[in-house]
C-alpha cells in the first residue's frame, strides 16, 4: 500500500498506537500534533507537551513529525464556546464542539495542504465499508457520541485503527512494540483544557461570582447560593442546604435564582428538544436508541424531525441536561446529534 495518512498525535498510547499499527498494516504514516492551550490551578495558562511525547514516539517508529500552533483558534472557538454555555446556565460538551471545529479540521486542512487523501485518529469508534460511523468494539471505551458532530462528507476519509481492539490490546500492543512507559503515565478522561477539579476556580476567575437565593418549588426561601453558574439541572452535591437532600431543578439568570427540590422525579421529561442537527445522511423520523450524555445508556426513543430542530420523545423519562447532547442510533450505527434546548 504505502499510502501516506496524516495521523493526530496527541502523545497518548491511544494516537500513538494508532499510528504504529498503520504503519505495520502497510500505510505510511505522517504525525500531527496540536500545541493547544490548558488552564491550571492558580490561574495559570499553559501550552499542553503532549507533543514532545508524540514527537518521541514519532522518532521511534522512523516517521515524519508536523507540530501545528492551535493556541488562538482553540481559544475562539472551544474556549469560547464553554464560557458562553455557562454563562448561559447551560451545560457544555467540549469535546463534541472541538473534534469537528478544531481537531479533525486542522488534520483534514493539513492533509489537503499535503496532498494526503486519509487522516487517523486514535478514537474508540469503527466505520463500516459504506462509511457509516458504528459503534467500538469496547464499548466501554466508544467515542461515537463525540464524533457525532462531524460532517458526514468526512467519513470517507477518515481511518479509525482502535474500533475493533479493547483498551487492554492497546496496552498490550504498547508493550510488545517497546512502549510499555505508557503505563507510567495518567491517560486523562477530562477535558483537555480543563480538569473537573479546576472548574470552580475557573468559573471564579473567567466568569465571576455573583450570589443569589435558592427556593424550592413553591417559592419558599432555603438559602443562599455562590453563584448561579456552579450548577447545573440535576446536581445535588455543593447547595448546602438542611434537611435535604435536595436537586438542582432549574436555574433562573434573569432572577438570579436556583430552584430546587426534593423529587428527583421532578427533573425528568419525556419531550427533549433539539437544535444544531447533524446527520451522517438522511434520518427520518422515526424509532431511534438515543444516549443524552456520554456513557449514559442508550435509551428507546421517537423522534421528529423537522427542517433544523427535532423532538425526542423517551419511553421512560430522563434527566436531560440543557447545552448538553442527545445522540442517536439505530443498533450499532450513530445517525447524528444535536444539543438539548
Amino acid at each position: 500500500m504505502n499510502e501516506k495518512i496524516a495521523v493526530a498525535m496527541s502523545g497518548g498510547v491511544d494516537s500513538s498506537i494508532t499510528a504504529l499499527l498503520l504503519k505495520k498494516t502497510g500505510w505510511d504514516p505522517v504525525g500531527v500534533s496540536f500545541k493547544m492551550p490548558v488552564w491550571l490551578n492558580k490561574n495559570k495558562r499553559i501550552i499542553n507537551s503532549g507533543w514532545k511525547v508524540a514527537q518521541k514516539v514519532c522518532k521511534d517508529l522512523k516517521i515524519s513529525h508536523h507540530i501545528i500552533d492551535l493556541t488562538e483558534e482553540f481559544e475562539k472557538t472551544v474556549v469560547f464556546y464553554f464560557k458562553s454555555e455557562l454563562l448561559k446556565g447551560r451545560t457544555p460538551n467540549p469535546c463534541i464542539i472541538c473534534n469537528p471545529n478544531i481537531k479533525f479540521k486542522t488534520l483534514i486542512g493539513f492533509a489537503d495542504k499535503n496532498k494526503i487523501k486519509y487522516v487517523a485518529t486514535g478514537h474508540y469508534a469503527q466505520l463500516t465499508d459504506n462509511f457509516k460511523l458504528k459503534i467500538a468494539k469496547d464499548i466501554s471505551k466508544d467515542q461515537t457520541y463525540t464524533l457525532s458532530q462531524l460532517p458526514h462528507k468526512w467519513l470517507k476519509r477518515i481511518v479509525l485503527p482502535l474500533g475493533k481492539y479493547t483498551k487492554k490490546q492497546i496496552y498490550k500492543i504498547a508493550r510488545e512494540n517497546g512502549f510499555e512507559f505508557f503505563e507510567t503515565i495518567s491517560q486523562s478522561q477530562d477535558f483537555c483544557y480543563l480538569k473537573k477539579s479546576s472548574l470552580e476556580e475557573y468559573i471564579k476567575k473567567e466568569i465571576g461570582v455573583n450570589k443569589g437565593n435558592i427556593f424550592d418549588e413553591t417559592g419558599q426561601f432555603l438559602g443562599e447560593h455562590k453563584g448561579i453558574n456552579f450548577y447545573t439541572v440535576g446536581q445535588r452535591k455543593g447547595l448546602l442546604l438542611g434537611n435535604g437532600p435536595y436537586f438542582v431543578k432549574e436555574t433562573n439568570f434573569k432572577k438570579n435564582q436556583v430552584i430546587v427540590t426534593k423529587n428527583k422525579n421532578n427533573l425528568l421529561n419525556k419531550i427533549v428538544k433539539l437544535s444544531d442537527l447533524n446527520f451522517f445522511g438522511d434520518l427520518k423520523s422515526g424509532a431511534v436508541q438515543a444516549r443524552i450524555r456520554y456513557r449514559h445508556p442508550l435509551e428507546e426513543a421517537n423522534i421528529q424531525v423537522y427542517n433544523k430542530t427535532a423532538i425526542v420523545e423517551f419511553k421512560k423519562k430522563q434527566a436531560v441536561t440543557p447545552g448538553q447532547f442527545c445522540v442517536f442510533y439505530r443498533k450499532d450505527i450513530c445517525l447524528g446529534s444535536g444539543v438539548i434546548n
